[in-house]
């Protein structure tokens, strides 16, 4: 059986705290509370840098993926694992050698395997051009560190450990990749997929991957159960999306495929009774498309989901007008 569970883990959440307490996804509740124990000057830093960081509905400032995401898969849990992972950045923005950086931290294997490469041009173009930003966002993270692990962390870490606790539960009495692998006839590419609840992201978008097999989400998100049910089927037609051919609109694949995952999930767990409720509120929602992949759909194991992705893509663009 291949695992899904949930953990408590320092460094996402201090990402968590530093996105909550400034404008990146300011969130005033926890400000109230933990805004005492970070320097202003970082906060207005932060504020002003925060176009960098950002992201949602599938898009992202450049500064996201390698700042925000791949720290977290990582988790360095020290200041020296700290600034040992920013440094190694900086290196592999001025040789354009992921080797340093994958030596410090051997599980970037299994990102680069699963996930996608670290080395990639455009990734060094951006990492050289913005190395000034990122030594800056490094030494804010420094600063703060202590505060954080004496002040915060042991309040927020409790809250997040009882979470885990009550949904480990009920995740380890169901084969939920198995249930998704037999629906679709694809393999999952793990033996187990972490989600890592975090602190300070009530304002953040619901579900960050981290990589391959392992995601980043707000502890005490809505639905937490079934849209964790819903992730896994993300990541595991990831080959689908890829898979499309032709000059369509990213936004619209990538609305199209959260939406067909959405009702793959209402088919594969019908005793759930979800009914579209996982995105329907979000901006990733296309109802179209969930109408459309509804009625397709009919029965379980289904095969043909690249074509059907496709072909819902290629009748939309046909009621475009044309120029």
């Amino acid at each position: 059986m291949k695992k899904v569970f949930c953990s408590s883990k320092i460094f996402p959440s201090y990402l968590g705290h530093i996105l909550g307490l400034s404008e990146i996804c300011h969130d005033d509740e926890y400000s109230k509370k933990y805004s005492k124990y970070i320097a202003d000057s970082d906060i207005a830093w932060l504020n002003h840098n925060r176009k960098f960081f950002q992201w949602g509905n599938g898009l992202a400032g450049p500064l996201f993926g390698y700042c925000l995401l791949i720290s977290g898969y990582v988790n360095p849990s020290d200041k020296i694992r700290i600034k040992k992972y920013y440094e190694s950045l900086l290196l592999l923005g001025e040789n354009a050698d992921a080797s340093h950086l994958i030596n410090a931290f051997p599980e970037l294997n299994s990102y680069q395997r699963n996930w996608g490469k670290l080395d990639y041009p455009q990734a060094i173009e951006m990492l050289q051009h913005y190395k000034s930003t990122i030594t800056e966002f490094m030494n804010v993270l420094l600063r703060n560190w202590n505060q954080f692990q004496q002040n915060v962390w042991p309040l927020e870490q409790n809250q997040i450990l009882q979470a885990t606790e009550a949904i480990n539960g009920r995740l380890s009495s169901f084969e939920l990749i198995e249930k998704w692998e037999w629906a679709t006839g694809l393999e999952f590419q793990c033996d187990q997929y972490e989600f890592i609840l975090s602190s300070g992201m009530r304002k953040a978008p619901r579900f960050n991957s981290l990589g391959y097999d392992k995601n980043w989400v707000y502890f005490e998100t809505p639905l937490l159960f079934e849209s964790i049910i819903h992730e896994i089927g993300t990541h595991l037609l990831r080959p689908i999306k890829q898979s499309i051919k032709g000059d369509f609109d990213y936004l619209h694949v990538y609305n199209s495929f959260e939406t067909l995952c959405c009702v793959l999930t209402e088919k594969i767990f019908t005793d759930l009774d979800l009914r579209g409720s996982i995105l329907k509120n979000s901006e990733v929602f296309d109802s179209e498309a969930y109408e459309f992949y509804t009625k397709q759909i009919e029965t379980l194991p289904a095969f043909d989901l690249s074509e059907l992705l496709s072909e819902y893509l290629v009748l939309q663009r046909s009621k475009q007008p044309q120029n």
